[in-house]
């Protein structure tokens, strides 16, 4: 029995510091609104996101520099209002050079990531992808990769998690080049290291100690 209730303390103490936060480009980290027209890149390193473009080799066809402006009027099909801003504008996509590509290195402080998603839109919206990868050191391993499969330009969700090893970078990719996709609701989960699950397995040893004396 004593196994049992420090088991369900111990679970409901790892529940409740696992977490999830959305970079939906309407707000940053700290709460503060986000202007239309606002270019991304520190906006949320509260949560442990930096934002950069272009993370791909240019030489292999992707754009040098893609852009990644927060937008609620300059935008194209699949947008619906309700989505407030939504990240890379239809304007600054006429100006690409190559196939587009945005993402975030993520240092960990919020806990390893155990799953992520996006939404795609816009005229090609097929064409996108979403890619996890993991910092080995000298290079990146990939851990996994979405597609998106809708041909209308509707809102799409791409999912990963699953991971066999920690989340460091997320990639993006909306749509081919001389066409336009945009993203919204970046939606990452994170759970506890397992150091912190241990501590917290003592802590419930502890308090439930106390409570018999």
């Amino acid at each position: 029995m004593k196994l049992r209730v420090l088991g369900a303390i111990a679970l409901l103490g790892t529940a409740a510091l696992s977490q999830a936060f959305v970079m939906n480009f309407d707000q940053d980290s700290s709460g503060n609104n986000i202007a239309d027209g606002t270019t991304l890149s520190n906006q949320y390193a509260g949560y442990g996101c930096l934002w950069q473009s272009s993370l791909l080799d240019p030489n292999s066809g992707w754009a040098s520099v893609t852009d990644m402006t927060m937008t609620s009027t300059d935008v194209g099909a699949g947008y619906d209002a309700s989505m407030g801003n939504i990240l890379h504008s239809f304007g600054g996509w006429l100006g690409e050079d190559g196939d587009p590509n945005m993402g975030f290195t993520y240092d960990g402080s919020l806990g390893a990531i155990s799953s992520v998603s996006c939404v795609v839109m816009g005229d090609t919206s097929a064409s996108s992808l979403m890619a996890a990868y993991h910092d080995n050191g000298s290079s990146y391993d990939l851990l996994g990769v979405a597609y998106a499969t809708g041909t209308s330009g509707a809102p799409e969700t791409l999912t990963l998690n699953g991971f066999s090893q920690t989340v460091d970078l997320v990639l993006i990719a909306p749509g081919y080049y001389f066409d336009w996709a945009g993203v919204d609701d970046v939606k990452v989960e994170t759970v506890p290291e397992p150091a912190t699950m241990a501590v917290l397995g003592l802590g419930a040893l502890a308090a439930l100690k106390r409570r018999k004396k």
